[in-house]
């Protein structure tokens, strides 16, 4: 057994090129060509560099370019390999763009891995002004995301512009870094993270980080009184049952 491979992760993508008779509450008359993956950054835990692989990367890329086919094989890879993927509403919108594309280009499913959404997490425990990533930076001051020129530097992407490929994947790049540390500061409010001593054959951990635990006093509910432990080094709480079972009575 081994520690769970965490894998941190980022995508970008361009727009759908449809036809519509007006500008405002566009209903789409034709999608001439679908929206697909720009580029991916991603970060493994425990790794000290973010990576970014691009469309523009492989040998057979062209500019205004349809296909991501040789995008989506690399990030396969990337995803079969994790244990748990990390994103920031990666559940709604990350890991099902990825998905759609995968099915798109022909590709089986990974191996199964789960999904810590930060976004998700925080809207279960707690509500700020806003919840976009680059305005919890700010207020948590842990960075901010890459200021850019807005769409134009995707459609510059779309035409090839060599420069705004090199911005995008700086953008792509920042925004994992940042996802980071927005991951550790969150860390022990995520109720519902994999188990890591499932992962790394243990029993005694924290099931977040796999920190070193040390006993809190009790918990009870209404059948049973467990142990109550937090975590030393990402400050997270679990309960473990009492040796023997305890019944409430």
């Amino acid at each position: 057994m081994s520690e769970p491979r965490i894998l941190f992760l980022d995508v970008e993508n361009i727009a759908e090129l449809i036809w519509a008779w007006g500008i405002y509450e566009v209903n789409a008359i034709e999608v001439e060509r679908p929206g697909h993956l720009l580029s991916m950054a991603y970060k493994w835990r425990g790794d000290k560099k973010t990576q970014v692989i691009a469309q523009c990367d492989f040998k057979d890329y062209k500019p205004k370019s349809a296909s991501d086919k040789n995008l989506c094989k690399f990030i396969w890879k990337l995803l079969d390999e994790a244990d748990v993927i990390i994103g920031h509403n990666a559940q709604s919108f990350d890991v099902k763009k990825i998905n759609y594309r995968f099915i798109v280009n022909g590709l089986t499913p990974t191996s199964p891995y789960k999904v810590v959404d930060t976004l998700v997490s925080l809207k279960k425990v707690a509500r700020g002004p806003s919840h976009k990533l680059d305005a919890i930076g700010k207020v948590m001051k842990i960075g901010r995301k890459l200021e850019h020129e807005g769409w134009p530097l995707w459609k510059k992407c779309y035409l090839g512009d060599k420069r705004a490929w090199a911005k995008m994947k700086l953008y792509n790049k920042q925004d994992v870094e940042l996802l980071e540390k927005w991951y550790d500061k969150l860390l022990p409010w995520i109720s519902n993270h994999p188990n890591y001593n499932l992962y790394a054959g243990t029993i005694d951990k924290c099931p977040n980080c796999g920190g070193h635990l040390t006993r809190q006093g009790y918990t009870v509910t209404r059948v049973c009184k467990l142990q109550r432990f937090k975590c030393q080094s990402c400050g997270a709480w679990s309960t473990k049952p009492l040796k023997p079972f305890s019944v409430v009575r």
